[in-house]
C-alpha cells in the first residue's frame, strides 16, 4: 500500500529462515544479509547459463538500470565474478556455517527461460544450500507483491539496453518486488522523469546502480533479447517481450 515503509510489510521477515533479508534498523543484520546476497551472486556461473540455456545468444551480466558490459559507462566493479569458494566463505561469515534453505521463485512465465532458474538452484546447492523452487505462475504470485507478502528470492526479467531510461521504479516505495531503495536514491528515479539532460539522467542511473551493486540487491546474470523473425517456414514463435540487443526463445520456434 502506498506510503508504507518496507519494514511495515508482512513480507519483511529478517529472521533465520530468510537470511537474505536485511533490517535497516540493525546494522549487523544488514551486513549479514548483504554477505548472503553477495554469496548467492558469486555462486552463479553466468557464462555457463548464457552458453547452455540461451545458446550463447546473449552476454553474461548486465545491470538493473540498462547498462551493458559493452557500454562506455560500465564500471568494472559492476561485474560479478563466478567464485563459489568465496561464496561459501561469505555464507559462513554471515553466520550460517551449515548453510540455509532458500526459496527461489522460478515462474514458468514472465522470464526468459525457467531452465535458467533451475540452473541457478543447482549452483546454489553446490555451495551447500538447500533450495526450494516455487514454480507458481506470475499471475498467481502477483498479488503477493502488492500485499507486501513476497519474501522469497525471485528470478525475474527486466528491460535493459537503455542507459538513460527511467529506472529503479520497481525497487522503490511504490512496489515491494524484492527491495526498497532509500528515499534519496529512489528520488533519482523521479528526478529523471523531468530531467531534460541525457547526461544527467545517465549520471543518476549510475548512482542507482552503484547502490544496488553495493548492497547486492540483485544479480543480473544474463542479458538477452527479442528479435522478431518471419518467413514462409515459420509456423509460430513466442519471443520474450523484453528488449535488448540479443535474441530470445529460439527454442519455441515451430516450423511448418
Amino acid at each position: 500500500p502506498e506510503g508504507k515503509l518496507g519494514t511495515e510489510f508482512p513480507g519483511f521477515t529478517p529472521d533465520a529462515q530468510h537470511p537474505w533479508i536485511g533490517d535497516p534498523r540493525d546494522p549487523a543484520r544488514m551486513e549479514s544479509a548483504r554477505k548472503v546476497r553477495r554469496a548467492l551472486s558469486l555462486a552463479i556461473d553466468k557464462q555457463v547459463i548464457v552458453n547452455s540455456v540461451f545458446g550463447g545468444l546473449g552476454v553474461a551480466g548486465g545491470t538493473d538500470v540498462g547498462f551493458l558490459p559493452t557500454d562506455e559507462q560500465w564500471k568494472d566493479n559492476w561485474t560479478i565474478p563466478y567464485d563459489p569458494e568465496q561464496a561459501k566463505q561469505l555464507v559462513k561469515e554471515a553466520g550460517y556455517p551449515n548453510g540455509f534453505t532458500v526459496e527461489l521463485w522460478n515462474p514458468p512465465d514472465n522470464v526468459m527461460n525457467p531452465e535458467a532458474g533451475q540452473a541457478i538452484a543447482q549452483m546454489w546447492r553446490q555451495i551447500g544450500l538447500q533450495v526450494d523452487i516455487n514454480s507458481s505462475a506470475y499471475a498467481a504470485m502477483r498479488p503477493n507483491f502488492f500485499d507486501g507478502k513476497m519474501n522469497a528470492v525471485m528470478y525475474f526479467a527486466a528491460t535493459s539496453g537503455n542507459v538513460d531510461a527511467l529506472k529503479a521504479g520497481q525497487l522503490g516505495p511504490a512496489s515491494v518486488l524484492w527491495a526498497q531503495l532509500p528515499c534519496d536514491v529512489q528520488q533519482l528515479y523521479f528526478d529523471n522523469k523531468k530531467e531534460p539532460s541525457r547526461e544527467k539522467r545517465i549520471e543518476n542511473n549510475i548512482k542507482i546502480q552503484d547502490y544496488i551493486n553495493q548492497w547486492s540487491l540483485s544479480v543480473p546474470f544474463a542479458t538477452v533479447n527479442t528479435y522478431f523473425m518471419v518467413g514462409p517456414r515459420i509456423k509460430s514463435w513466442t519471443p520474450h517481450f523484453k528488449t535488448g540487443p540479443y535474441i530470445t526463445n529460439t527454442w519455441t520456434i515451430e516450423l511448418k
